[in-house]
């Protein structure tokens, strides 16, 4: 059970230490939860999941009071939405693949969402179950895959 909230825990702060420590990404602590501890990979799915659903909720009120606060990064983007008459779709597509395949990164777009007239309901809609998916995942095929990745590690590190 501890591992469980341990998950959580680093789940929400994953999105924004991984691109500073790379071994904290989410990602990374779901094939090692599942790999090495031996954790459901469901359950490893599920403590990611909400671990960062709840960040996605933070970060989605402070990209609204980025865009609020940077008149510039607010004119940019009511730009993209005239220009381009269906950015609203075309950003619910971009979430789709950021939830799932993780490309584009998932930060940014959750950053800027708000000012893409995208609520939180809608992007957790979609997050929830695409993020649980992708970490189960992520999960069963690292677990699969734990000794070659042991094995990669002690040759390179050992």
């Amino acid at each position: 059970m501890l591992a469980f909230f341990t998950l959580v825990g680093l789940a929400f702060v994953g999105p924004v230490v991984s691109p500073f420590m790379p071994l904290l990404a989410t990602e990374a602590m779901a094939v090692f939860y599942c790999g090495e501890l031996g954790m459901n990979p469901w359950l490893v799915g599920l403590a990611c999941m909400i671990g960062q659903n709840l960040a996605y909720i933070v970060l989605y009120y402070s990209g609204a009071a980025l865009t609020d606060r940077w008149a510039r990064l607010k004119r940019q983007i009511d730009w993209l939405r005239v220009r381009y008459s269906g950015a609203r779709r075309t950003f619910v597509i971009t979430w789709l693949c950021a939830a799932f395949f993780g490309v584009p990164p998932a930060l940014p777009v959750v950053l800027l969402a708000r000012g893409f007239s995208m609520r939180l309901t809608t992007l957790l809609a979609i997050g929830l179950p695409l993020r649980l998916l992708r970490f189960t995942l992520l999960a069963a095929v690292g677990s699969a895959l734990w000794p070659a990745i042991l094995d990669l590690w002690h040759r390179f590190w050992g």
